[in-house]
């Protein structure tokens, strides 16, 4: 497909999955999602993108954690949009009595792309916050499928269906109007930055895999943005050996030619936004935020009900909106369990375990690595991959932010899934083991808190229900 034909089909595919917020005056806006927020005068006002006849906007039913929504992606924009206007420096930390310099302050997403799109071009304006999102939406989705259709050659539906995992997985669905999510959202520029290096070094590309590692690092919230950088090189990492292991031998002049110009393309990334950078982490110092996040001991919820989550839909024990969830399953102890676990979904696990079907072995090390970078964020919030603990960094991320990895190779097995079902490449083998985990989940889960009592619970387990069976048919038919 040409390139103007795959924007055509990212604008259709966010506009497929947001019609509310574009058409109908809903709105992701967490001011909105919580009324009792208090916002400038001037940007009181609220409505979607495309005015309907009923001018008050309608609020959103929620998302895991709109606290860092409300209190850090919302301000941000305003605050940016009155530097600019008034001239002032987005330095300086407004909320602190000694005007001290703050990291959260100074970058964090202040200067994310989100943010630029919402406070520069638009004046923090009313249905900005929705139209910088879905723009940064569709930049996603346009990158994705490039990378699916033009650097794997995958097809049409294999590429629509990466798509739609990329926006729709157990993470991105809490996060998509949060600081937290924004690193994640902007991966595939990145990815398909590193892949279209790999094809063919070139000045050029090393300049686009520049900006795309630029363009991350000032959406940095730190725990997802390390996940995200590392997921994404190492997905680029098996590409490089798999593009090359049929053409000629890996010597170690190549690997580590390559290795180096990504890492100076990543140190070229940081000295051009050393302006953002370099306070900041001087900033870590001087607070001492170093040695506190290094001293920092994460809980591991390894309870049933956690562990059960990744296999079925959340909705079934948990949900996006803050009702407490011993109002949905009451009695059920369910208030004392952190809900930290992406979910996987019923349908885009089973059609990933198609991945696994393949012919040749071009990509076989691209998927298996895919499975690894799914499995390892769960092996490490459920306390199995103990070793992370004595890694410096990394030992530090929270069990709520393991998810985006999971998710950034979630996107991959879906679509070499769907890949080999249209090929005939198919055994039924490692679905029927994903919809047996599927079913024990749901059995345990049922067992332990039946059906919720209030009814649009009651009715996402009912179409839970409807999801697998129609899954279950769909493999063995396939």
């Amino acid at each position: 497909m040409s390139l103007p034909v795959l924007g055509v089909m990212a604008v259709m595919i966010v506009g497929l999955i947001f019609p509310d917020v574009i058409f109908f005056n809903r709105t992701l806006q967490p001011s909105n999602i919580l009324p009792h927020m208090g916002r400038p005068a001037e940007w009181q006002a609220s409505s979607a993108i495309l005015p309907v006849f009923n001018p008050e906007a309608i609020a959103s039913d929620g998302f895991a954690d709109l606290n860092g929504s409300a209190w850090q992606s919302e301000p941000a924009r305003y605050w940016i949009a009155r530097n600019l206007k008034e001239g002032q420096s987005p330095w300086w930390n407004p909320y602190s009595a000694s005007g001290t310099l703050g990291p959260e302050i100074l970058v964090d997403i202040k200067f994310s792309l989100h943010t630029l799109i919402s406070a520069w071009l638009f004046d923090a304006s009313p249905a900005s916050f929705d139209f910088g999102l879905l723009i940064t939406d569709c930049i996603g989705v346009f990158f994705i499928l490039l990378i699916l259709q033009r650097i794997f050659k995958l097809n049409g539906l294999a590429a629509v269906a990466g798509a739609f995992v990329y926006l729709l997985n157990g993470f991105a669905l809490p996060n998509i109007n949060t600081n937290v999510g924004q690193p994640y959202f902007l991966f595939p520029v990145l990815l398909f930055a590193v892949l279209f290096f790999i094809q063919k070094e070139s000045i050029w590309r090393w300049t686009l895999l520049v900006f795309a590692h630029a363009l991350l690092l000032v959406a940095c919230f730190m725990p997802v943005l390390v996940l995200v950088f590392l997921s994404v090189h190492l997905i680029g990492f098996s590409f490089f050996v798999s593009c090359r292991s049929n053409k000629e031998s890996i010597s170690v002049f190549l690997l580590s030619r390559y290795i180096v110009m990504v890492f100076s393309a990543f140190i070229a990334a940081v000295l051009l936004e050393g302006v953002l950078w370099f306070p900041v982490i001087n900033s870590f110092f001087i607070t001492d935020m170093v040695r506190d996040f290094d001293n920092r001991i994460l809980p591991k919820p390894r309870s049933m009900e956690n562990f059960l989550s990744v296999f079925t839909p959340r909705h079934f024990w948990e949900n996006y909106s803050h009702v407490a969830r011993s109002e949905i399953y009451p009695g059920a102890g369910l208030e004392k369990n952190q809900s930290l676990v992406a979910h996987t979904g019923i349908v885009a696990a089973v059609l990933a375990s198609y991945a696994f079907c393949l012919k040749g072995k071009q990509w076989s090390l691209l998927v298996w690595l895919c499975l690894f970078l799914f499995l390892f964020p769960y092996a490490r919030i459920f306390g199995f991959a103990d070793f992370v603990s004595y890694l410096p960094i990394m030992r530090s991320i929270g069990n709520q932010y393991w998810g985006g990895m999971s998710a950034i190779a979630l996107f991959v097995l879906v679509a070499f899934g769907i890949q080999n079902i249209r090929s005939g490449n198919t055994s039924s083998l490692p679905a029927v083991v994903v919809l047996l985990l599927q079913v024990i989940a749901f059995g345990l889960l049922y067992n332990k808190l039946g059906f919720s009592v209030t009814a649009p619970y009651r009715l996402y387990i009912y179409v839970a229900i409807f999801l697998f069976l129609v899954t279950g048919l769909s493999v063995l038919i396939i």
